[in-house]
Protein backbone atom coordinates (compact mmCIF):
# COMPACT_ATOMS: atom_id res chain seq x y z
CA UNK A 1 0.00 0.00 0.00
CA UNK A 2 1.34 3.19 -0.40
CA UNK A 3 0.71 4.34 3.18
CA UNK A 4 1.21 1.56 5.10
CA UNK A 5 0.65 1.18 8.87
CA UNK A 6 3.72 1.83 10.75
CA UNK A 7 4.88 1.24 14.10
CA UNK A 8 8.39 3.01 14.76
CA UNK A 9 8.84 2.81 10.86
CA UNK A 10 7.91 -0.71 10.76
CA UNK A 11 4.85 -1.91 8.51
CA UNK A 12 2.27 -4.10 10.50
CA UNK A 13 -0.21 -4.94 7.84
CA UNK A 14 0.96 -7.68 7.24
CA UNK A 15 0.28 -8.53 11.16
CA UNK A 16 -3.01 -7.48 10.60
CA UNK A 17 -3.96 -9.06 7.65
CA UNK A 18 -2.63 -12.48 9.33
CA UNK A 19 -5.02 -11.62 12.25
CA UNK A 20 -8.32 -11.28 10.43
CA UNK A 21 -7.25 -14.28 7.82
CA UNK A 22 -6.77 -16.68 11.21
CA UNK A 23 -9.97 -15.45 11.81
CA UNK A 24 -11.69 -16.81 9.20
CA UNK A 25 -9.47 -19.53 8.93
CA UNK A 26 -9.96 -20.96 12.24
CA UNK A 27 -13.68 -21.27 12.42
CA UNK A 28 -15.98 -21.49 14.38
CA UNK A 29 -14.07 -20.51 16.88
CA UNK A 30 -13.69 -23.05 19.68
CA UNK A 31 -10.81 -23.02 22.68
CA UNK A 32 -9.22 -25.32 20.67
CA UNK A 33 -9.47 -23.80 17.48
CA UNK A 34 -8.39 -20.39 18.90
CA UNK A 35 -5.29 -21.73 20.26
CA UNK A 36 -4.35 -22.79 16.98
CA UNK A 37 -5.30 -19.46 15.39
CA UNK A 38 -3.19 -17.38 18.13
CA UNK A 39 -0.30 -19.53 17.80
CA UNK A 40 -0.18 -20.27 14.03
CA UNK A 41 -0.90 -15.95 13.86
CA UNK A 42 3.00 -14.86 13.76
CA UNK A 43 4.11 -17.39 11.20
CA UNK A 44 0.85 -16.53 8.58
CA UNK A 45 1.82 -13.23 9.06
CA UNK A 46 5.54 -13.80 8.05
CA UNK A 47 4.24 -15.53 5.42
CA UNK A 48 2.32 -12.27 4.00
CA UNK A 49 5.05 -10.22 4.47
CA UNK A 50 7.65 -12.33 2.22
CA UNK A 51 5.36 -13.10 -0.45
CA UNK A 52 5.65 -9.67 -2.17
CA UNK A 53 9.45 -10.42 -2.39
CA UNK A 54 9.22 -14.11 -3.95
CA UNK A 55 6.42 -13.56 -6.19
CA UNK A 56 5.87 -10.71 -8.69
CA UNK A 57 2.23 -9.52 -9.83
CA UNK A 58 2.40 -11.77 -12.66
CA UNK A 59 2.98 -14.57 -10.20
CA UNK A 60 6.43 -15.23 -11.65
CA UNK A 61 8.91 -16.45 -8.43
CA UNK A 62 11.76 -14.12 -8.16
CA UNK A 63 14.91 -14.14 -5.15
CA UNK A 64 14.76 -11.45 -3.20
CA UNK A 65 17.81 -9.56 -2.77
CA UNK A 66 20.41 -10.07 -0.23
CA UNK A 67 19.50 -7.30 1.99
CA UNK A 68 15.54 -8.34 1.88
CA UNK A 69 16.68 -11.62 2.94
CA UNK A 70 18.77 -11.07 5.94
CA UNK A 71 15.43 -8.85 7.14
CA UNK A 72 13.71 -11.73 5.99
CA UNK A 73 15.07 -14.50 8.14
CA UNK A 74 15.53 -12.26 11.18
CA UNK A 75 11.72 -11.61 10.91
CA UNK A 76 10.81 -15.54 10.50
CA UNK A 77 13.25 -16.33 13.57
CA UNK A 78 11.58 -13.93 15.75
CA UNK A 79 8.06 -14.71 14.77
CA UNK A 80 8.85 -18.47 14.99
CA UNK A 81 9.84 -17.24 18.54
CA UNK A 82 6.93 -15.62 19.50
CA UNK A 83 5.01 -18.66 18.52
CA UNK A 84 6.71 -21.28 20.31
CA UNK A 85 6.12 -18.71 23.49
CA UNK A 86 2.41 -18.64 22.70
CA UNK A 87 2.13 -22.62 22.57
CA UNK A 88 4.47 -22.57 25.89
CA UNK A 89 2.18 -20.54 27.41
CA UNK A 90 -0.73 -22.82 26.74
CA UNK A 91 1.16 -25.90 27.68
CA UNK A 92 1.58 -24.55 31.59
CA UNK A 93 -2.32 -23.80 31.42
CA UNK A 94 -2.58 -27.14 30.52
CA UNK A 95 -0.29 -28.28 33.41
CA UNK A 96 -2.18 -26.12 35.99
CA UNK A 97 -5.40 -27.00 35.22
CA UNK A 98 -5.07 -31.20 34.81
CA UNK A 99 -2.42 -30.81 37.86
CA UNK A 100 -3.78 -27.95 39.84
CA UNK A 101 -1.32 -29.59 43.01
CA UNK A 102 1.32 -27.96 40.91
CA UNK A 103 0.71 -24.27 42.12
CA UNK A 104 2.15 -25.45 45.09
CA UNK A 105 5.30 -24.71 43.80
CA UNK A 106 7.39 -21.43 44.60
CA UNK A 107 7.54 -20.10 41.09
CA UNK A 108 9.19 -16.41 42.64
CA UNK A 109 12.21 -17.84 40.89
CA UNK A 110 11.04 -19.12 37.63
CA UNK A 111 12.10 -17.27 34.02
CA UNK A 112 9.02 -18.20 32.22
CA UNK A 113 5.36 -18.98 34.35
CA UNK A 114 4.49 -16.06 37.19
CA UNK A 115 1.57 -16.87 39.89
CA UNK A 116 -0.72 -14.31 39.67
CA UNK A 117 -3.07 -15.68 42.53
CA UNK A 118 -0.39 -16.37 44.84
CA UNK A 119 -0.34 -13.10 46.88
CA UNK A 120 -3.38 -13.67 47.51
CA UNK A 121 -3.19 -16.87 48.86
CA UNK A 122 -0.22 -15.49 51.76
CA UNK A 123 -2.64 -12.81 52.43
CA UNK A 124 -5.11 -15.53 53.13
CA UNK A 125 -2.79 -17.84 55.38
CA UNK A 126 -3.03 -20.75 52.77
CA UNK A 127 0.19 -22.56 51.45
CA UNK A 128 -1.30 -24.61 48.56
CA UNK A 129 -4.75 -23.33 46.02
CA UNK A 130 -8.30 -24.05 46.68
CA UNK A 131 -8.12 -27.20 44.20
CA UNK A 132 -5.37 -28.84 45.85
CA UNK A 133 -5.81 -32.49 45.22
CA UNK A 134 -3.72 -33.53 48.09
CA UNK A 135 -6.25 -32.17 50.83
CA UNK A 136 -9.14 -33.69 48.79
CA UNK A 137 -7.30 -37.00 49.47
CA UNK A 138 -7.27 -36.26 53.11
CA UNK A 139 -10.65 -35.47 53.26
CA UNK A 140 -12.67 -38.02 51.71
CA UNK A 141 -10.67 -40.83 53.36
CA UNK A 142 -11.40 -38.42 56.88
CA UNK A 143 -14.99 -38.98 55.83
CA UNK A 144 -14.70 -42.76 54.93
CA UNK A 145 -13.31 -43.05 58.59
CA UNK A 146 -15.58 -41.43 60.60
CA UNK A 147 -18.55 -43.03 58.23
CA UNK A 148 -16.93 -46.61 58.97
CA UNK A 149 -16.21 -45.79 63.46
CA UNK A 150 -18.07 -43.18 64.45
CA UNK A 151 -21.39 -44.67 66.60
CA UNK A 152 -19.93 -48.12 66.91
CA UNK A 153 -19.20 -50.33 69.66
CA UNK A 154 -15.48 -49.33 71.24
CA UNK A 155 -14.31 -52.90 70.47
CA UNK A 156 -15.47 -52.98 67.14
CA UNK A 157 -12.80 -49.98 66.65
CA UNK A 158 -10.15 -51.51 68.25
CA UNK A 159 -10.80 -54.44 65.90
CA UNK A 160 -10.84 -52.61 62.97
CA UNK A 161 -7.58 -50.37 64.02
CA UNK A 162 -5.50 -53.85 64.35
CA UNK A 163 -7.21 -55.25 61.05
CA UNK A 164 -7.24 -51.77 59.04
CA UNK A 165 -4.81 -52.51 56.11
CA UNK A 166 -7.27 -53.87 53.85
CA UNK A 167 -9.85 -51.31 54.49
CA UNK A 168 -7.40 -48.29 54.26
CA UNK A 169 -6.98 -49.76 51.17
CA UNK A 170 -10.26 -49.38 49.86
CA UNK A 171 -10.67 -46.24 50.87
CA UNK A 172 -7.62 -44.64 49.80
CA UNK A 173 -8.38 -46.41 46.09
CA UNK A 174 -11.82 -44.89 46.66
CA UNK A 175 -10.31 -41.59 47.21
CA UNK A 176 -8.04 -41.42 44.29
CA UNK A 177 -10.67 -42.76 42.06
CA UNK A 178 -12.78 -39.61 43.13
CA UNK A 179 -9.93 -36.84 42.51
CA UNK A 180 -11.45 -33.85 40.36
CA UNK A 181 -8.17 -33.75 38.66
CA UNK A 182 -7.83 -37.79 37.69
CA UNK A 183 -4.65 -36.48 35.78
CA UNK A 184 -3.17 -36.33 39.50
CA UNK A 185 -4.03 -39.91 40.70
CA UNK A 186 -0.58 -41.22 39.04
CA UNK A 187 1.47 -38.81 41.20
CA UNK A 188 -0.57 -39.40 44.68
CA UNK A 189 0.52 -42.16 47.25
CA UNK A 190 -1.70 -42.20 50.53
CA UNK A 191 0.19 -43.47 53.65
CA UNK A 192 -1.30 -44.39 57.04
CA UNK A 193 1.13 -44.02 59.75
CA UNK A 194 0.92 -46.92 62.70
CA UNK A 195 -1.84 -46.28 64.90
CA UNK A 196 0.05 -44.29 68.52
CA UNK A 197 -1.97 -44.36 71.73
CA UNK A 198 -3.05 -41.25 72.74
CA UNK A 199 -4.58 -41.72 76.37
CA UNK A 200 -7.27 -43.70 76.61
CA UNK A 201 -7.98 -44.02 72.52
CA UNK A 202 -5.30 -43.71 69.50
CA UNK A 203 -4.51 -41.14 66.85
CA UNK A 204 -4.30 -42.36 63.50
CA UNK A 205 -2.47 -40.12 61.11
CA UNK A 206 -3.42 -39.99 57.74
CA UNK A 207 -0.63 -38.94 54.76
CA UNK A 208 -0.97 -37.68 50.95
CA UNK A 209 2.58 -37.60 49.47
CA UNK A 210 3.20 -36.24 46.76
CA UNK A 211 5.29 -37.65 43.91
CA UNK A 212 4.96 -35.82 40.78
CA UNK A 213 7.63 -32.45 39.62
CA UNK A 214 8.19 -29.49 42.38
CA UNK A 215 10.53 -26.63 41.98
CA UNK A 216 12.64 -27.99 44.90
CA UNK A 217 14.97 -30.48 45.70
CA UNK A 218 11.98 -32.95 47.34
CA UNK A 219 8.16 -32.82 47.34
CA UNK A 220 5.76 -32.43 50.00
CA UNK A 221 3.12 -34.17 51.88
CA UNK A 222 0.04 -33.15 53.78
CA UNK A 223 -1.34 -34.87 56.59
CA UNK A 224 -4.15 -34.68 58.66
CA UNK A 225 -4.72 -36.39 62.49
CA UNK A 226 -7.29 -38.20 63.98
CA UNK A 227 -7.98 -39.12 67.23
CA UNK A 228 -9.81 -41.84 68.04
CA UNK A 229 -11.61 -42.33 71.26
CA UNK A 230 -13.89 -44.38 73.45
CA UNK A 231 -17.28 -42.34 75.24
CA UNK A 232 -19.36 -43.29 77.60
CA UNK A 233 -22.91 -43.07 76.49
CA UNK A 234 -26.03 -44.20 78.28
CA UNK A 235 -27.94 -46.71 76.40
CA UNK A 236 -31.45 -45.97 75.52
CA UNK A 237 -34.30 -47.44 77.25
CA UNK A 238 -37.13 -49.39 74.63
CA UNK A 239 -40.04 -47.63 74.34
CA UNK A 240 -42.77 -48.66 76.70
CA UNK A 241 -40.32 -50.48 78.72
CA UNK A 242 -40.53 -49.92 82.44
CA UNK A 243 -37.83 -50.80 85.09
CA UNK A 244 -37.99 -53.99 86.84
CA UNK A 245 -38.80 -52.99 91.27
CA UNK A 246 -37.93 -56.56 93.11
CA UNK A 247 -40.47 -57.65 95.36
CA UNK A 248 -40.77 -56.66 99.08
CA UNK A 249 -41.54 -58.93 102.09
CA UNK A 250 -43.80 -57.65 104.72
CA UNK A 251 -40.39 -58.62 107.26
CA UNK A 252 -37.93 -56.01 105.45
CA UNK A 253 -38.85 -53.22 107.40
CA UNK A 254 -39.68 -51.07 104.67
CA UNK A 255 -42.57 -48.24 104.77
CA UNK A 256 -44.83 -48.96 101.50
CA UNK A 257 -44.16 -45.16 100.67
CA UNK A 258 -40.70 -45.57 100.58
CA UNK A 259 -39.43 -45.69 97.18
CA UNK A 260 -36.57 -48.34 96.09
CA UNK A 261 -33.31 -47.16 95.45
CA UNK A 262 -32.72 -46.21 91.74
CA UNK A 263 -29.52 -48.47 89.90
CA UNK A 264 -27.15 -46.42 88.06
CA UNK A 265 -28.00 -45.86 84.35
CA UNK A 266 -26.28 -48.45 81.92
CA UNK A 267 -23.68 -47.21 79.83
CA UNK A 268 -21.61 -48.29 76.26
CA UNK A 269 -18.47 -47.20 75.35
CA UNK A 270 -18.71 -45.80 71.52
CA UNK A 271 -16.62 -44.62 69.41
CA UNK A 272 -15.68 -40.82 68.47
CA UNK A 273 -13.64 -39.36 65.74
CA UNK A 274 -12.43 -36.26 65.93
CA UNK A 275 -10.34 -34.85 63.10
CA UNK A 276 -10.28 -31.66 63.90
CA UNK A 277 -11.61 -28.76 61.21
CA UNK A 278 -8.32 -27.63 60.31
CA UNK A 279 -7.19 -27.88 56.82
CA UNK A 280 -4.37 -30.48 56.73
CA UNK A 281 -0.97 -29.35 56.85
CA UNK A 282 1.55 -29.29 54.43
CA UNK A 283 5.07 -30.43 55.02
CA UNK A 284 8.15 -30.04 52.38
CA UNK A 285 10.00 -33.52 52.72
CA UNK A 286 13.97 -32.16 53.46
CA UNK A 287 16.68 -33.07 50.47
CA UNK A 288 18.22 -36.61 51.35
CA UNK A 289 15.56 -37.22 53.54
Amino acid sequence: TDKPIKVNDYSVGPWIVGAVLCLFLFQPSTDNRFRWALSTWPMISTAIKALPSFVQWDLNFKVPKREQQQVLIMTALINLLLSCWILFNFRVQDWVSNYPSLLVSDFNHSAFVYDFKAEARQEEAQNYPQDFQGAALLNKMVDAIQGDLVDQPWYQTERWLYTRQDRLQVISQRALNGLSAPDEEAFWRMSVLEPRRSGQGYQLTLRAIWQGPVSHDAGFFVERACNITPEDRVRSVPVGGTAAVPARSPDDGSTGGQSAEKKPPQTSQLTNVDCGDNNPELQWIKAGV
